[in-house]
């Protein structure tokens, strides 16, 4: 088990208690990662994708998503976000804009873990966040750019697509790294590209607010596939 992550009130304030439940829920068992032996590539029955050491062009690591089917489907999700989430993706492909697949959905892959949000995370180099917002405002999704030198969005009633290109510190910037590394799954019934787990450890290591953390999310991550990370491109990020 993990350790629960420590609430960022100090104890006695006016916060005290409030949240008392956010974040401490027990780890979740780790998905099942093949130990390799040396020069080999974890891969059986439970694992399809993979990149191996002349893929990351370092001689270090391979990194493996799971290829078991996805419990996030359209019974286990409100259908109007399923058919948001399809259709938007469907028309960034259209359209041509290169985009990964981030945030819980990922996540749902490399640990298996299940987070129902309201929202749907891409990534686009910044180069391409117009063109994505602007191929989504075609589609007929009112959409906005939220903050611009990171993130913008694209809304269906009470969801959205998170269009990521930065982060709000200003240091994580997708670039062609993330592409090069990107993982081949398969997400609500469309075949994708998701985030290499070295980039979403990398990001998520500056979300550390009050009504946010990501620790917990990097731990996981990190319980899968610490022997399988490239290990030089995430110190050196």
């Amino acid at each position: 088990r993990l350790p629960w992550a420590r609430p960022s009130r100090l104890s006695g304030g006016k916060d005290a208690g409030k949240y008392s439940g956010l974040q401490r829920r027990h780890a979740a068992p780790a998905a099942y990662l093949p130990r390799s032996s040396a020069g080999s590539h974890p891969r059986d029955s439970h694992w399809e994708y993979c990149y191996g050491c002349s893929a990351l062009g370092n001689g270090h690591g391979t990194l493996c998503a799971q290829s078991v089917s996805s419990v996030i489907t359209e019974d286990t999700i409100d259908p109007n976000a399923y058919t948001f989430y399809r259709q938007g993706l469907t028309t960034l492909h259209e359209s041509q804009v290169p985009f990964l697949v981030g945030g819980a959905y990922a996540l749902e892959r490399y640990t298996g873990i299940v987070r129902y949000t309201k929202d749907f995370d891409i990534f686009v180099h910044p180069r391409d966040h117009e063109r994505a917002l602007q191929a989504l405002t075609a589609a007929g999704y009112q959409t906005d750019l939220t903050f611009p030198h990171w993130l913008g969005k694209a809304f269906s009633g009470d969801h959205f697509i998170d269009v990521i290109f930065g982060a709000g510190n200003g240091i994580c910037t997708v670039d062609d790294e993330w592409f090069e590394h990107a993982i081949g799954q398969e997400i609500l019934g469309l075949s994708v590209q998701i985030c290499p787990a070295e980039e979403m450890i990398w990001s998520k290591a500056f979300v550390g607010e009050r009504e946010r953390y990501d620790g917990a999310d990097i731990a996981h991550i990190l319980r899968v596939c610490s022997e399988s990370l490239a290990w030089p491109r995430l110190l050196r990020r």
